[in-house]
């Protein structure tokens, strides 16, 4: 939490407090679902007891998330661990889509998209069969044109030589270089969309 207020130190204690007493209650939540999913993932003999007759009465298969903790129980994992590796992927899938949503709203504000913006907000005041869809394609072009992250940096392993096409000589790439992937400038072909 601290990198949050490292800038405002009478902030922290407060913010603090409330990122655990928040986490022991999804911690808590998480652990209820596991144990409802796969009775056996409890600690002790009694918490597998009525965690087996609860899910016999309520069986888990009806809700939503019962594929992914369902498969996760299966590796036969500590129930801390199973806890650990849901945690760990909800915290960073909630940072990806929060930039992915401060990315989309912020390219529909841009005044280069006044039409655009006029027009979501037609889609979301009003009802109709394609309002979702196109909706959705909205936030899908959004995000190819400004997408949560720039690019990352890789490593060649192999010598290799990469077809640029269109007439352009092949880009020459050895083993050891340094190579920028840009993913905002990956789908600004028009041909190819």
């Amino acid at each position: 939490v601290t990198f949050l207020t490292f800038d405002e130190p009478e902030s922290s204690f407060a913010l603090h407090e409330a990122a655990t007493q928040a986490g022991t209650i999804i911690g808590g939540l998480t652990a209820k679902s596991l144990l409802q999913i796969s009775p056996s993932t409890s600690p002790n003999f009694i918490g597998k007891l009525l965690a087996g007759v609860a899910s016999s009465i309520w069986p888990a298969t009806k809700k939503p998330c019962y594929p992914f903790p369902s498969a996760l129980t299966a590796t036969g994992g500590p129930i801390d661990e199973l806890l650990g590796n849901i945690l760990g992927v909800a915290v960073g899938a909630c940072v990806n889509y929060a930039q992915a949503a401060v990315n989309v709203i912020e390219f529909y504000l841009d005044d280069a998209r006044t039409d655009e913006r006029k027009a979501i907000v037609e889609l979301v005041t009003t009802s109709g069969p394609q309002n979702d869809a196109l909706l959705r394609g909205y936030v899908c072009e959004a995000m190819r044109l400004k997408p949560q992250f720039p690019g990352l940096w890789r490593e060649a392993a192999v010598d290799v030589s990469i077809p640029q096409g269109s007439g352009l000589p092949p880009v020459d790439v050895k083993a050891g270089d340094r190579i920028w992937a840009s993913f905002r400038n990956a789908h600004l072909n028009v041909s190819r969309l």
